[in-house]
Order: C-alpha cells, then sequence, then structure tokens
C-alpha cells in the first residue's frame, strides 16, 4: 500500500511536474504499430470457443480462464492485434530466423491461466512445416526464442502452440547454420479416445545439441502440448505431439474430459528419448515416414487431481468493460520498479492508486502492482456500459524503482482493441492513450 502524505501533496505535484518536463533520452513514448483495429471476445470460466483474425485463430477451451477468489467463474476478455512490422521497443528477431507471418499480439498480456490457449499462426506458401518456428517474445530476457510447435494444420497450413501466457508471437522460418544438420523430432503421445484431452508438459530437458538450449524458454521446462481434438479430425492428426530438438526429456502427462473443466496428472513422468527427426516428405501432409517418437504414460502410477507442478499458479481475473485499460511489465530481482496507471475525464474523473474508484462510480482501478518480483499488472476499467460524454487521457506514471523500465499496454473501447509499447525513466510520465466519449 502506497503511503500517502497530504500536507506535502503540493510539493510531491511541483516535482513530478518538473520532472516531467526535464530531458531524459531513456523514456520513450508509447508506440501503436498499427494496431488499434484488433478485435476482442470474451469468456468465462466455463465457455470455449475461437477468436479468428487476419488468418490466425485463438482457441480457448472450457477451464482456460481462471475462477476468481471465492471460485465463481471468472471473466478474460482476449484480445488480437496484428502487425507487419516488429512491434515497437522489442528487440531484433535473431540471427538465423526469417519472418514469415505477420507479428501477432495477443491479450491479456503477463497473465498465467488456469490451462492452455492455443494460437495457429498462418504460414502463407511455406512449401513444408520442417523449418517453421514459433518465435515469443521473452520480457525478462528482453528477447525472442522458439515456442515449440504442438500442432500442424496441414489443411489450412497453420502452426500452431500452446501457451500458459499469452503475449508477442511471429511464424518464422528457421536457417540457423549451427544447428541445421540436425532438424527436431517430435513425440506422439500413444493413445486418444477423441473424448479426452491429452496434456504433455516438459518436466525436464537433456539436449544432445546443448548448444540449442538459449533458443528455448527456461530450457523447454514448463513447455506444453495439447491434443487439438476438433470435430472430423480423423487420424494421426488429432493425437497429442510436440516438435522438439533431440534429446532426453521427462513429460508430466495430464488428461480432461472435453465436457469438464478439471485436470488429472499422471503421478510418474514418463521419460522419453527422442533420437529420430522429423521428415515431412509429403509437404504438408501427414505420413508414416514422419519418425514421431511414440510413448505412454508409465506404469506403476494414478490419476491425481491437479495441474502439472511446472505450470505456475493461475492469474485471478481483473474487472473488464466497456472501457479497460492494462499497464503490465516485469520485475526481475534487483531491478524491481513499480509503475503506475492514472486515468484522467471529464468531472474530474481521476482514477489511480489513492483514488480507486471515480467519485462518479464509473471508473474502478482494481490491480495496484508495486515492485514484487514477477509479471506485474494495473488495471483500470469500466463500471457501466454508458461512459460519461468527454475527452480522456490514460498515464502511465513511474513510482519508484529501477529505470529505465519497459512497458506494455492495452486498452479496449467499445470491443475495439489497441496495444501499445515503450519505456519509461525515473521522474517521468507518458500518456498512453487520448479518446472522447460523445
Amino acid at each position: 500500500m502506497k503511503q500517502i502524505l497530504l500536507p506535502l501533496l503540493p510539493v510531491i505535484i511541483f516535482i513530478l511536474f518538473f520532472n516531467s518536463c526535464g530531458e531524459d533520452t531513456t523514456t520513450q513514448p508509447p508506440v501503436d504499430p498499427g494496431t488499434g483495429n484488433g478485435t476482442t471476445k470474451s469468456f468465462t470460466t466455463t465457455e470455449e470457443g475461437t477468436i479468428d483474425f487476419d488468418n490466425f485463430e485463438v482457441t480457448v477451451k472450457k477451464g482456460t480462464v481462471p475462477r476468481l477468489q471465492n471460485n465463481n467463474v471468472g471473466t478474460v476478455v482476449f484480445s488480437v492485434n496484428t502487425s507487419q512490422s516488429i512491434p515497437a521497443g522489442l528487440p531484433a528477431l535473431p540471427s538465423g530466423f526469417t519472418q514469415v507471418s505477420k507479428f501477432i499480439t495477443v491479450g491479456p498480456d503477463a497473465f498465467t491461466f488456469n490451462s492452455t490457449v492455443r494460437i495457429s499462426l498462418p504460414a502463407g506458401n511455406e512449401a513444408s512445416p520442417g523449418p517453421l518456428r514459433v518465435l515469443s517474445y521473452f520480457p525478462g530476457t528482453n528477447d525472442w526464442r522458439i515456442v515449440s510447435t504442438s500442432w500442424v494444420d496441414t489443411a489450412n497450413k497453420r502452426i500452431a502452440v500452446d501457451v500458459l501466457k499469452l503475449g508477442y508471437f511471429v511464424l518464422t522460418n528457421y536457417s540457423g547454420a549451427d544447428h541445421s544438420l540436425v532438424p527436431d523430432g517430435g513425440v506422439q503421445y500413444c493413445t486418444n479416445d477423441g473424448l479426452t484431452f491429452i496434456i504433455l508438459t516438459i518436466k525436464s530437458a537433456s539436449f544432445a545439441d546443448p548448444g540449442v538450449y538459449n533458443l528455448y524458454p527456461d530450457g523447454l521446462v514448463g513447455r506444453t502440448f495439447v491434443s487439438p481434438n476438433i470435430p472430423g479430425m480423423v487420424f494421426p492428426s488429432d493425437y497429442c505431439r510436440g516438435i522438439l530438438p533431440l534429446g532426453t526429456y521427462e513429460f508430466w502427462v495430464s488428461s480432461r474430459n472435453f465436457d469438464s473443466e478439471q485436470i488429472y496428472t499422471w503421478s510418474i513422468p514418463a521419460v522419453v528419448t527422442i533420437s529420430n527427426s522429423l521428415n515431412w516428405p509429403l509437404g504438408w501432409i501427414y505420413s508414416i515416414a514422419d519418425g514421431w517418437t511414440l510413448f505412454c504414460a508409465p506404469t506403476g502410477g494414478q490419476w491425481v487431481l491437479g495441474r502439472p507442478s511446472t505450470w505456475p499458479p493461475p492469474t485471478i481475473p481483473f474487472g473488464s468493460g466497456t472501457f479497460q485499460g492494462t499497464l503490465t511489465w516485469h520485475n526481475e530481482v534487483g531491478s524491481e520498479t513499480d509503475l503506475d496507471l492514472h486515468l484522467y475525464g471529464p468531472n474530474n474523473i481521476h482514477v489511480y492508486y489513492a483514488s480507486r474508484i471515480s467519485a462518479d462510480s464509473s471508473f474502478s482501478l482494481d490491480r495496484d502492482w508495486q515492485s514484487t518480483v514477477g509479471d506485474a499488472i494495473e488495471n483500470i476499467y469500466s463500471l457501466k456500459s454508458t461512459l460519461p460524454a468527454g475527452d480522456y487521457i490514460l498515464k502511465a506514471v513511474f513510482y519508484s524503482g529501477s529505470s529505465p523500465k519497459n512497458y506494455n499496454a492495452r486498452v479496449i473501447l467499445n470491443g475495439v482493441s489497441s496495444t501499445y509499447s515503450g519505456s519509461l525513466s525515473a521522474g517521468n510520465e507518458v500518456s498512453i492513450k487520448t479518446f472522447k466519449i460523445q
């Protein structure tokens, strides 16, 4: 809880104003890289469906959205934005990776789901899925890394990944000379009854080529793969699969019935060695010559109710409405920062950490993150469907801590999403978005 010193308020305002007017080359204003026409869709804990936008597809299954603290059904507003160019403020793609698809930003950012979300990226005219890799931006290391493929959609020429956290993604063609001589292999779970989702989660990984370690986040620990279970799919495309570097892995095997939110995990991890590289002799067609490594859950275990131990705890859903502004950033040990989100509007509306609900009860701040390590979230949303008419401005303000700090912001207004990114340094603030309500 931030301490408010009312007698010193005029002095604080003067200091903030003076600092905000000073020159600081490390503060970058937020940039909207042509993503103000994104789409949104809400899902509850008990709902499922897809978002199709600009040839991309985002799939949400039942039980993906976490429940609230009181165990009531939660609701999350998903957003999808695309851009031909790399989002502002993010580093260039690593050497050896050539962009294939547009960049896709899927929100909410810095949010861990109860189960995985599938993101399918279009491959365009690529002749084969073999060299294609999905990259995602990881703020903790400030770089792009491979998110291993969990499904190849041969009918629509898409590459899919299953993730617990959303963010920035792009499909690339990987031609890295250092590892191109040993293509990735693949695992396939041995059974699928068509009524159960099989979920594979990497518990540990030992790569045959240690040089690939830094291409993947956290050495692939926690990476997930889920069976598609799409109506009308037939063998072999409906099996749970994952494309991975050669090596030896431990997998947690989990399952969920198609009409349930509950996840069960086999009590003993499966040990699998991938020694064969995948082949795609028919291009975008599955074949018995592909070279998948098959395995089943080991004997002697039992199904235990619960998510795999390598999954982080789910995020409690926060508020959304006709307007929602969310500020996110990442705190590492030794570089913690406290940023604040402020909304100004007509009739002296000012919502922030010291005034969490506007005087007219139109807006509320329900997340005030300070300097805790991890993914940080600040969120302001509307409490009424009709907003007061007038001019609004949403700002990010540097409160304390390590400087400068990169941040992302998402603004949803009347179902249309915009995404922004930038950098903020000590003593400064930036205007994220201005808008007018008629």
